[in-house]
């Protein structure tokens, strides 16, 4: 469906131009790639709407997207998962949110020790879907590892200031690493 409408809107936008196939292809892709995100972004936006929760739509977006950008690991093979998961992750995250009474400090030091030993073990995590180029790999871990170091940080810095904020940030973080050690575990061919 989605690939359907990023075909038609790259016919339409190249029907009158001079364009090679390629370029009408790299469009189509590019359009089913931001229609994707941006239903992703509106069924996230929308919950958080109705459950009164737009800060954490927000900070889920500002914490999973440039970490998974980075670490690599599973990726949807549709974007009809990926819409599903996106957003399904959402949700679950807001729910174990407000299932976990608590997270100690101790937790967010260990997830960050365990997360530095993923990131500098398994990161970038290639898939199927998401090859990471070898010359990128260096760069991308080092990058996935700031951004660890920042995301805990501030889940650090939110357990004195607001602690649902605090486990929200943990458990997004504790996502980025499941998937990024989950892509360990798709093999990258079939043969």
């Amino acid at each position: 469906m989605i690939s359907c409408w990023a075909e038609r809107i790259a016919m339409y936008v190249t029907k009158n131009m001079n364009y090679k196939d390629s370029d009408v292809l790299w469009l189509g892709y590019a359009l089913e790639v931001i229609i994707s995100s941006l239903i992703s972004v509106g069924i996230i936006a929308i919950g958080a709407c109705v459950f009164q929760k737009l800060i954490y739509a927000i900070l889920y977006l500002i914490l999973l997207v440039p970490f998974r950008k980075y670490s690599g690991g599973y990726h949807a093979n549709t974007h009809l998962n990926c819409i599903i998961l996106t957003s399904g992750l959402f949700y679950l995250a807001l729910f174990f949110t407000e299932l976990i009474n608590q997270i100690p400090v101790y937790m967010i030091i260990a997830e960050y020790i365990l997360g530095g030993l993923i990131i500098l073990k398994l990161c970038p995590v290639s898939s199927p879907n998401k090859i990471v180029d070898e010359n990128d790999k260096p760069k991308y871990k080092r990058i996935s590892f700031v951004i660890l170091t920042f995301e805990s940080l501030l889940c650090l810095a939110f357990s004195h200031l607001n602690a649902t904020i605090s486990r929200f940030c943990f458990i997004i973080i504790l996502f980025v690493l499941l998937a990024a050690f989950a892509g360990t575990l798709i093999p990258l061919s079939d043969g």
